[in-house]
């Protein structure tokens, strides 16, 4: 992403494995960073013990109605509560967006980064059951790309492997107490299906493991 000293940074799935080591990244390099997650708890964990500069918790903004037993997003009202949180976070603008999510949050985002901000996409796992078939549509955004010319780029883990200067910067890091690293685990390898699946609900802070005995 291209840190500078001084970067507004925000993350999605800021409590996951990537997004809270992200987060803790940003913060070495003196960048203003808000986390997004789900609970309460998170917040606490990515501000307090991680340091990040402010946690959203996008629960506050699923704003629906129930048709029967089916619950109906209003995604204007959602759209908009999301844009005023992140102008309220980030009054000077966002300079790199890491996006593990994908979902409002993402969409909201574009008018709020600044001129030649940078977006990584690292998941989307808001969509990742989307039905195929019939597709949630999303907002047009690519336009809001040109006259601010941002760069968009996805990463995998698979390019990062002959990186020696991350692994030796991590190794120091972490070893200091300057990267803190979590785990959920998991006991048996029985349970590795509600495992995965606790991965889309949101079940885990920091990286989920299954322990096989």
């Amino acid at each position: 992403g291209q840190l500078k000293k001084g970067d507004n940074v925000l993350i999605s799935g800021a409590a996951g494995a990537v997004g809270s080591i992200c987060g803790q990244i940003a913060k070495i390099y003196g960048c203003h960073t808000v986390g997004i997650c789900g609970t309460p708890e998170k917040i606490k964990w990515i501000t307090e013990d991680l340091g990040f500069d402010k946690g959203i918790n996008y629960k506050n903004y699923r704003i629906g109605k129930k048709i029967g037993d089916v619950e109906i997003a209003n995604t204007k009202i959602e759209f908009e509560q999301v844009q005023a949180a992140l102008k309220e976070a980030f009054p000077n603008g966002i300079d790199l967006f890491f996006d593990n999510v994908g979902g409002v949050f993402t969409e909201a985002v574009w008018d709020i980064l600044n001129p030649h901000a940078r977006v990584i996409i690292c998941g989307q796992i808001a969509s990742y059951n989307d039905d195929r078939d019939n597709p949630n549509l999303i907002r047009p955004f690519l336009h809001k790309t040109i006259y601010k010319e941002i760069d968009i780029r996805g990463i995998i883990v698979s390019n990062f492997k002959n990186k020696p200067k991350f692994y030796y910067d991590m190794g120091k890091w972490i070893s200091t107490g300057k990267v803190k690293v979590k785990e959920t685990v998991i006991d048996g390898f029985e349970q590795l299906p509600d495992a995965f699946i606790g991965l889309f609900e949101g079940v885990n802070t920091g990286k989920m493991v299954v322990k096989c005995t």
